[in-house]
């Protein structure tokens, strides 16, 4: 399903990578931090897939996650400006920006709730 204001990214695929961030959060705090280096340094982790999963997308989607991401963590813009202030700072380090979040999984759940709400 595509909310009324996401047009680059669906609803389906923000939940998915919310999901994703938190199984990797999971991932990290279960071993060790040798074992989580060295799947990260491999690209086995999933926080290397979640990465990866974010690097695929467009450059819009991404500016719209991050707008999303930005309204579930409690910004108070209206989404077209958190797109456009999205777009404004994007560079080739979103994704690593994104997955490098902790609590991408409940930002992104957060914003999602707030913008079908709004």
């Amino acid at each position: 399903m595509l909310l009324p204001r996401l047009t680059a990214i669906t609803e389906a695929d923000v939940l998915e990578i919310a999901a994703l961030s938190d199984q990797a959060l999971r991932q990290e705090s279960d071993v060790d931090g040798l074992e989580s280096g060295l799947a990260e340094f491999r690209g086995t982790s999933l926080r290397s897939r979640l990465r990866r999963k974010l690097a695929a997308l467009t450059a819009e989607a991404r500016h719209e996650l991050i707008a999303v991401m930005s309204i579930g963590r409690g910004d108070d813009s209206t989404f077209a400006d958190a797109v456009a202030y999205a777009r404004y700072l994007s560079d080739e380090g979103d994704a690593i920006y994104l997955a490098g979040k902790a609590s991408l999984g409940r930002y992104l759940r957060n914003g999602l709730a707030r913008l079908t709400a709004a």
